[in-house]
């Protein structure tokens, strides 16, 4: 792309070389560093070659020293174009004014990408921006990316690490958000253990601490189960320590949700319509008439193309959305092919909440239906969970240093 850039600024043009001999003509041209391009054979004494306009300024000796006769058939590229039309002036004029205005517009920012956030909205990202000097029609000279990054991560707390990369128009904001630090405990605080979840306790390994409950015993979210408080019958003094232990226990979740004994299945109907969106410089200009989706059910497809130069947007893309129609045909299930896969998603969603590590005991499935379209489908799963959590405790004031 880089080279036929060049060769349209410079210009060229296209050549029909004729005579006894046109390869001494090529020949010699080579040996004295013209570049000649798409160079093809029309006849046996006759070839077609390309060349730019400068070059061709030095072709009349190097013809009549090979005795080959040299017709121009075509030129190309901006010079001769302006050449050519230089005589209409407001046609020049034209030109220069839309060469002034692109390049004068392609000075701001008329797109902006986020990219790496996951849990924080791209709208969020996108406001604490503009407050920070980075909005679609900034000044892109103006803008100090190192700025941008500093107040950003000083505005978003979330955010551990930002950078703002200028592509021409377009300015990439690649984000990476904090990762939860787990709590650093010190070797001289006085912690306990207390429980994560509801549960019966099932085995106890206590490395440090007194054990405040008994295997067998139920506990609920909060309680004490090991305490780093040792306090002794024989006067010696109260010790604060921390405490360590894994405290296994059963705990139980129980889901319900309804589901159709009927499946969806989509079609196309072979309907469809195409839809161009072009954005000039900020401005979004529907290309159609109509509405956008004059489908009720339909899939989408989406394709954008950018004008670039040398990987830097230029302020104009196309978008192209072409949505397919597609229709719904009803085909009921079996019962127990719903009720068991009901069940599977069931326990899937209690999985992703347990801790860990766990391991499932036992898994109850039971459902009944609700009419004759829906089934009601409940899943109760007991877990073997370690819900050890330890947490810093204060020392009573007169037990202060």
């Amino acid at each position: 792309m880089l080279s036929r850039l060049i060769h349209y600024l410079k210009g060229s043009v296209v050549l029909r070389i004729s005579g006894t001999f046109p390869e001494r003509f090529v020949n010699v041209c080579a040996s004295r560093g013209i570049l000649l391009r798409d160079i093809k054979r029309l006849s046996k004494n006759s070839i077609r070659l390309t060349m730019s306009i400068h070059s061709f300024r030095l072709l009349p000796p190097i013809a009549r020293r090979t005795g080959v006769r040299v017709k121009i058939l075509r030129k190309s590229g901006l010079f001769p174009m302006l050449h050519k039309h230089r005589k209409r002036k407001v046609l020049l004029i034209g030109v220069l004014v839309f060469m002034f205005l692109f390049i004068g517009l392609n000075q701001f920012v008329w797109k902006i990408e986020i990219t790496g956030n996951e849990k924080i909205p791209t709208t969020t990202i996108l406001e604490n921006l503009k407050e920070c000097g980075l909005s679609v029609g900034a000044f892109r000279h103006s803008l100090n990316q190192k700025k941008i990054k500093n107040d950003m991560l000083i505005k978003m707390t979330d955010l551990s690490w930002l950078w703002a990369e200028k592509k021409g128009s377009k300015v990439i904001v690649t984000v990476k958000e904090k990762i939860p630090i787990p709590e650093i405990f010190d070797a001289n605080d006085y912690c306990s253990i207390v429980a994560a979840k509801d549960g019966v306790i099932h085995s106890m390994i206590v490395r440090n601490g007194f054990p405040a409950v008994k295997i067998g015993d139920t506990v609920q979210k909060n309680s004490l189960l090991v305490s780093g408080m040792l306090e002794s019958e024989r006067g010696v003094d109260t010790r604060y320590l921390q405490a360590e232990a894994e405290i296994y226990a059963r705990t139980w979740y129980e889901k319900t949700k309804a589901f159709s004994l009927y499946s969806r299945d989509p079609k196309e109907t072979g309907a469809h319509v195409t839809r161009y969106r072009l954005s000039l410089f900020g401005l979004d200009i529907p290309c159609f008439w109509g509405k956008e989706n004059p489908y009720e059910e339909s899939i989408s497809e989406h394709e954008l193309y950018e004008l670039s130069l040398f990987g830097n947007y230029l302020g104009i893309s196309l978008s192209k959305d072409t949505y397919r129609e597609i229709e719904y045909k009803d085909i009921r299930l079996a019962q127990d092919f719903v009720v068991e896969n009901g069940a599977r998603e069931l326990c899937d969603a209690i999985d992703a909440v347990v801790f860990p590590n766990s391991e499932l005991l036992n898994s109850t499935p039971s459902h009944h239906v609700i009419d004759e379209d829906t089934v009601e489908v409940t899943v109760v799963c007991e877990y073997l969970e370690n819900i050890a959590q330890k947490v810093k405790m204060e020392r009573p004031t007169e037990e202060l240093p």
